[in-house]
């Protein structure tokens, strides 16, 4: 329970990953777990589950611009 709670601290809700943005595409190889894990989400909360995985990585990135 410890670990779900210090992650849900460092990464985005599910609901904070589903909105809208400018995009490039590009192709990424992806483990089968964590897409089947982001296509159940997705489907949960009626959006593209290709656009969780987007909200996921620029969160990365704003949290640790200018570290």
């Amino acid at each position: 329970m410890a670990h779900r709670s210090q992650t849900s601290t460092i990464l985005p809700s599910p609901e904070e990953l589903a909105t809208r943005e400018e995009t490039v595409k590009v192709t990424i190889s992806l483990s089968k777990s964590s897409v089947e894990f982001f296509k159940q989400i997705a489907k949960n909360h009626k959006t593209p589950y290709q656009k969780m995985i987007r909200r996921l990585l620029d969160e990365y990135v704003r949290r640790h611009q200018g570290s």
